[in-house]
């Protein structure tokens, strides 16, 4: 078989493998905090990359801002289109699979062992989280750079020869080689935090190409570090928290962690979203002890195998990309995940490449043994994608999914039940907050006398009694609102939105100094919540103190320059106190990040006015009223509605 038509085959049964995720929606699992929510993607222009670059992502603190920039670009151009977005995601992906096709041959692979080592690599059903679902678009990008840096790489090792020193006539083409394979890896770090792996990987690609030992090969990775680290270490920076080791309660999740990928990529199995940790956490569970046999196994099979360089190169490869993943905590819902195996599971595929090379090149009836189990691992591989792609058609079939997979697991219920909130469902979002509520009550322990719930549990039992508070606090049914926020805290005191909506509803009762303390309480958790900045600011305006306020609204606007609410919020009390220059650059700043709005419009209007610029106030207020017209239910202002052209005209006169 001819390149050309391995690569045509290669990807014709990849995008059949993949084809229901191009039909595919949004779901209420990151792709609304990463997209629908992200001010860095809503309020995408071409003069804000900037803005992209010198922040981590809202969503969960990750620095990923290449990955937000396409986002940024495809929402710009397109829209709360779901297609191009998965488009795009299964592109990358066919992308990737060109380059574990042409990286196998890098690697000695012949046409069928590449051929082979890809398509493993393109069908496998773990695949389907990275390209389904739009958040994961991160791994398909750190990967597509991550691969374009070997392949640079290399490329840079091929001027060495034998002693391992450069060949001199073209050391021009290999510094541009190193520096390509640099610059990808800073693309691929710009993308995804996992990608930190890279410079100790191209030290296991000098040993699997015998690279010559000699302290060149220590040094040429010393770049990689510096351009690499700091960057990933933002996001540590970011997500780092105090780990707790139990033992051997930690030591036991880390061991099924690290096995939980091996067995994965052997054996895909029932396929979920979210995989819960095993509970209880100890030997006797026999998914610990299932776990420390696969290791025990695997380290065995290293043994006895230790000269084959294909097989130590891929469990090599594997550790080195994924062990910083091995958690030894339990907090979250899930400490494993299917996308977490996407790049660590490369040279996995190369490995499995060479053996059927290697069967290929037996005799007859050990050739067609081999293609036959090539061929059933295949199709079983391209039918279980193709059938768990539909799994994340959208927000329902999502956790539908999670719930048919893990039906004690109230994490599910919460978030199905907040998608039904969405669709105006009350009642099922209800049975759904309800049932979490039933579940996460199983694990409550009496101690000292006290109802208690261990710390997952008492998260999701917190979580939906606050989504049911929320859904009350709609209905304007504030007292029992409030009963839920109560509960929510008493059980989770680490949750910033919590406070902000109790507070909230405290002050429909006009309990202020307890609203203050939610406030408070809300900032303390979490000091950079824009929302709750907002909210005691708003607090202080109406209790006369300006000046607490006024602090409260700027740095709302360092928080997130790009939400107009601080910016507002700061120049009506500029503009109250007669400092007509500081209120015009707020509410400019307003509609240099939304156009469109007419309450900024008209703010500028009347300090023009009041700076006796008629002319220019006659601008603002027309355009205001315009503005407004377009959507007369998102804006109040005093004394005024869109279509009374009477007193427009009369507040232009004043």
């Amino acid at each position: 078989m001819t390149v050309k038509k391995a690569l045509i085959v290669l990807l014709l049964i990849t995008v059949a493998s993949f084809l229901p995720a191009i039909s595919a929606d949004f779901v209420n699992w990151d792709d609304d905090a990463h997209i629908m929510k992200n001010p860095l993607v809503q309020n995408f222009s071409f003069s804000r990359i900037p803005n992209i670059f010198l922040k981590a992502n809202s969503a969960n603190s990750t620095y990923i801002p290449l990955t937000t920039l396409t986002w940024g670009i495809e929402y710009s151009l397109f829209g709360k289109n779901p297609l191009v977005f998965h488009l795009t995601n299964l592109f990358l992906h066919l992308g990737v699979v060109c380059l574990v096709f042409v990286l196998a041959g890098r690697f000695g692979l012949g046409v069928w062992g590449a051929f082979a080592a890809a398509l493993i690599f393109a069908v496998h059903p773990s695949r389907v989280e990275n390209v389904a679902w739009v958040t994961a678009r991160k791994d398909l990008l750190y990967g597509f750079f991550y691969l374009l840096a070997i392949w640079a790489y290399l490329r840079y090792l091929e001027y060495f020869d034998r002693d391992g020193k450069s060949v001199t006539p073209a050391g021009r083409k290999q510094v541009v080689c190193y520096l390509t394979a640099l610059a990808f890896g800073l693309l691929s770090i710009l993308a995804k935090p996992m990608a930190l792996s890279l410079p100790w990987i191209l030290l296991l690609v000098d040993w699997m190409k015998r690279r010559k030992f000699n302290s060149t090969m220590f040094f040429d990775k010393i770049p990689f570090l510096f351009v690499i680290l700091p960057i990933a270490w933002i996001t540590y920076e970011q997500n780092s928290r105090e780990i707790v080791l139990n033992f051997p309660d930690g030591f036991l999740v880390w061991f099924w962690s690290a096995a939980f990928y091996i067995r994965k990529f052997i054996w895909p199995g029932a396929m979920s979203p979210v995989y819960a940790l095993p509970e209880p956490v100890e030997i006797a569970n026999p998914a610990y002890w299932q776990a420390l046999v696969i290791l025990a196994l695997t380290g065995f099979i290293l043994w006895r195998k230790s000269s084959n360089r294909w097989l130590i190169f891929a469990f090599a490869f594997y550790f080195l990309t994924s062990f910083f993943l091995w958690r030894f905590d339990w907090r979250d819902i899930s400490v494993v995940a299917d996308r977490f195996l996407y790049i660590p599971g490369f040279a996995a595929c190369l490995a499995l490449g060479r053996l059927v090379e290697y069967f290929l090149d037996k005799k007859e009836k050990f050739r067609r043994l081999a293609i036959g189990a090539f061929l059933a691992v295949v199709a079983a591989c391209a039918v279980g994608t193709f059938t768990y792609t539909f799994a994340w058609r959208d927000g329902f079939a999502l956790w539908n999914s999670v719930a048919e997979y893990s039906p004690d697991l109230a994490f599910a219920y919460n978030n199905r039940g907040a998608l039904y909130v969405t669709k105006e469902n009350k009642s099922a979002a209800m049975r759904d907050f309800n049932k979490a509520i039933e579940i996460a009550s199983r694990s409550r322990v009496i101690k000292n006398g006290k109802a208690l719930l261990p710390a997952k549990a008492a998260s999701q039992y917190a979580s939906a009694h606050f989504n049911i508070g929320l859904m009350y606090a709609k209905d304007k049914d504030y007292e029992e609102a409030l009963k839920r926020f109560n509960l929510a805290i008493y059980y989770d005191v680490e949750k910033a939105e919590y406070y902000n909506n109790r507070g909230a509803t405290l002050m429909k009762f006009d309990r202020k100094p307890e609203a203050l303390s939610d406030y408070n309480a809300a900032l303390a958790v979490e000091p950079d919540f824009y929302e709750a900045r907002i909210n005691r600011g708003l607090f202080y305006y109406k209790n006369g103190q300006k000046d607490d306020a006024l602090a409260d609204f700027l740095k709302a606007v360092k928080i997130d320059s790009t939400l107009a609410d601080g910016y507002l919020q700061a120049g009506r009390i500029y503009f109250e106190r007669d400092e007509l220059t500081q209120a015009l650059k707020m509410f400019e700043a307003v509609i240099k990040e939304e156009p469109d709005h007419a309450q900024a419009l008209y703010n500028i209007g009347m300090i023009q006015l009041k700076m006796g610029d008629k002319e220019k106030a006659q601008q603002s207020f027309s355009q205001a009223q315009v503005k407004w017209l377009k959507d007369p239910e998102k804006y109040v202002l005093p004394g005024l509605n869109p279509s009374d052209a009477k007193l427009w005209a009369e507040r232009v006169g004043k």
